[in-house]
């Protein structure tokens, strides 16, 4: 990347650099190449390049994104976030293979998601009666149901019974609490395409990068430290 050629005697803002511009490389080859020339910042430069992409289905599989995000937990999170399987328990199974950290979070949406469906019984008795490592965020949401809906009963694998009825305690206490099955975006004002670093040879209007000490992208003298200047994480989810 010629624009990046100026800095190469800083790693640091060599790296950063290289993440920034990282979002217009084609191929995945390129990005694996040009990412990995970025030292500390490869992370961010793996997350730049898949929140570009998140929107490209036909080009892209979620499972070649989520290889391409590497050991990167906010970009696997963001990815299955905007990209969830549509099968609840398929989704449980993601989140716990490549969340990371975010496993829960990531888990919690999934059921959430699922219950903003408004599922019917049978539906209900299924995800009810499926242990997963995840009793209390599906407790939860069949205790909405029950109490908030009165919609069918605390059932099911016992960790979402015991869940569940705290949730039903808490509910006939606050009933003012009771969410509203409104879907509402998870990540409002969300566009990945946005969130990509710039296309290569491009700067954004009047933020040009600069080097050390001239302001700019780079702060203080400093680039941002990486893992701070990533396309964003994902709220935490309504409920425990």
């Amino acid at each position: 990347m010629p624009q990046c050629a100026p800095y190469a005697g800083n790693d640091s803002v060599y790296g950063f650099c290289l993440a920034k511009y990282a979002g217009g490389l084609p191929t995945l080859e390129d990005m694996l190449r040009v990412c990995g020339e970025a030292g500390e910042w490869e992370l961010d430069c793996r997350h730049g390049w898949v929140s570009g992409r998140m929107n490209s289905t036909d080009e892209f599989s979620t499972e070649a994104l989520l290889e391409a995000c590497g050991e990167n937990p906010d970009c696997t999170f963001e990815l299955l976030d905007f990209r969830p399987a549509d099968e609840p328990l398929a989704q449980l199974t993601l989140c716990t293979q490549y969340a990371g950290k975010y496993a829960r979070d990531c888990a919690g949406h999934a059921i959430q998601r699922w219950w903003l469906e408004d599922p019917d019984e049978e539906e209900v008795n299924r995800i009810a009666s499926t242990p997963t490592p995840y009793p209390d965020k599906i407790g939860y949401w069949l205790g909405v149901n029950v109490q908030c809906y009165s919609k069918g009963a605390c059932v099911g694998d016992p960790h979402f019974v015991l869940n569940c009825e705290k949730a039903v305690e808490n509910f006939a206490r606050n009933p003012t609490r009771c969410p509203p099955r409104t879907k509402t975006p998870m990540h409002p004002g969300f566009r990945p395409q946005d969130l990509a670093p710039n296309q290569p040879g491009q700067n954004q209007p009047g933020q040009p990068m600069r080097p050390p000490g001239q302001g700019g992208h780079t702060q203080g003298g400093q680039p941002p430290q990486p893992g701070q200047n990533q396309p964003g994480t994902p709220p935490p989810v309504q409920g425990q």
